[in-house]
């Protein structure tokens, strides 16, 4: 155990200047953005690097850290636009065991908008979308996913 917490310390005073600011609160993935595709700037990527190989130090110690795989999955797609990698890593949180049913609707719903948004694939989105209502029916997620279903057809 105490390994285990170990490992869970930051590993520099830049990591614990990271851990203790407040990091911003993503918005549900199916909202307005959505149709907005945009390039991410050349500024943009360059932050997105540092962010993703921060993350990658925080699980090399601790492959298990959700948020540090989340925001890993969010840089690759969002700032550094690799989404097949980013789902990638969405994957691999939805088969962790354990995780809140929220967070595990946050996730599809991430996976469906990336679907739509960056990789263009509408019949895939769908399909995910459908998975999002199926198992997570009572979920604003489902709620916003039944929406933009209706949207799509």
């Amino acid at each position: 155990m105490a390994h285990a917490r170990i490992n869970q310390l930051p590993s520099s005073a830049h990591a614990l200047r990271e851990q203790r600011n407040v990091a911003a609160l993503p918005l549900p993935a199916l909202g307005d953005r959505l149709d907005h595709d945009e390039a991410p700037s050349p500024e943009r990527r360059a932050e997105g690097a540092k962010v993703a190989q921060d993350c990658v130090e925080i699980l090399k110690g601790d492959p298990n850290n959700a948020p540090a795989r989340e925001r890993l999955a969010r840089v690759l797609a969002e700032m550094l636009g690799k989404p097949e990698q980013g789902m990638e890593q969405l994957l691999l949180l939805l088969d962790m065991p354990e995780q809140p049913e929220n967070k595990r609707a946050d996730w599809l719903s991430l996976m469906a908008a990336w679907e739509l948004k960056y990789k263009h694939n509408g019949e895939r989105g769908r399909e995910l979308l459908q998975r999002l209502i199926r198992e997570f029916p009572n979920s604003p997620q489902a709620f916003a996913a039944k929406t933009r279903l209706a949207r799509m057809a």
